[in-house]
């Protein structure tokens, strides 16, 4: 029974953890443990990382572009 147990918060765990990860804090369950102040960005860091490197990719290929017309 001690098993079942510990297998069962070790999915309890992962799958806390996963949702956090993925929604970030704001977000996670459905934003049911968000504060009471409107939040302006509600998506995890992931997503912000890569919205920021396409912009970063994007602003280079502009930048060579420029360069290429001149």
């Amino acid at each position: 029974m001690g098993k079942l147990v510990g297998i069962v918060l070790l999915v309890a765990a992962f799958w806390v953890g996963a949702e956090i990860s993925t929604h970030g804090t704001e977000g996670a369950f459905g934003g049911l443990f968000s504060s009471d102040h409107p939040v302006q960005d509600l998506r995890s860091t992931p997503q912000r990382v890569g919205d920021n490197a396409r912009r970063s990719m994007q602003a280079g290929e502009d930048r060579v572009n420029r360069i290429l017309d001149e």
